[in-house]
């Protein structure tokens, strides 16, 4: 995950996480921060944080991913 500060672009990107193995997350981020979730083969999500406390994401599969052999 990608923490941005503020809106995007010319904003400083900040450092990100990882999930555990339950794919549970913890980080602390400003209201108007710009989540970016994003994991190899999956189509990238984005999320303000605003008021919320708990963001759930489910990414997809992303169609231009690596081609397998």
């Amino acid at each position: 995950m990608t923490h941005y500060r503020g809106e995007r672009p010319g904003k400083r990107k900040e450092p990100g996480t990882s999930t555990d193995a339950a794919g549970k997350y913890q980080i602390e981020a400003a209201p108007a921060s710009i989540l970016v979730f994003s994991q190899v083969g999956m189509k990238a999500e984005e999320r303000t944080v605003g008021a919320q406390r708990q963001i759930d994401v489910q990414l997809v599969e992303n169609d231009n991913a690596l081609m397998r052999s």
